[in-house]
């Protein structure tokens, strides 16, 4: 019997070390996998913040332009009041007091 028991032994001993080898080679397995899956989120994060970068400065200078292209009111007011009649020239009725009634004959038909 002492024969069968340290056989027996030596094939549980050898089972549990087949076990541990595969415990072993899993968990490093876990390890690459988790380490290629933490690169790979860290390369997204990267991009998600170049296209944000690049959002706000595509942003920035559509608001730069924008702005360039508001009209210069302080001008057109000056010409208004400079030009024949005031500011009240531009409007339908006329510059002369009372106005021109619509529908009566005026500079414009």
């Amino acid at each position: 019997m002492p024969v069968a028991t340290s056989t027996a032994l030596l094939i549980a001993a050898g089972v549990a070390a087949v076990g541990t080898g595969a415990a072993i080679v899993q968990g490093e397995q876990q390890r690459k996998s988790a380490k290629k899956g933490f690169r790979a989120q860290e390369e997204a994060q990267r991009r998600g913040l170049a296209q944000q970068r690049s959002a706000e400065r595509t942003a920035g200078q559509r608001e730069r332009a924008a702005n360039r292209r508001q009209p210069n009111i302080g001008s057109i007011l000056s010409n208004a009041f400079s030009s024949s009649g005031g500011i009240n020239s531009t409007f339908l009725t006329g510059s002369r007091p009372g106005g021109t009634p619509l529908g009566q004959s005026s500079t414009l038909g």
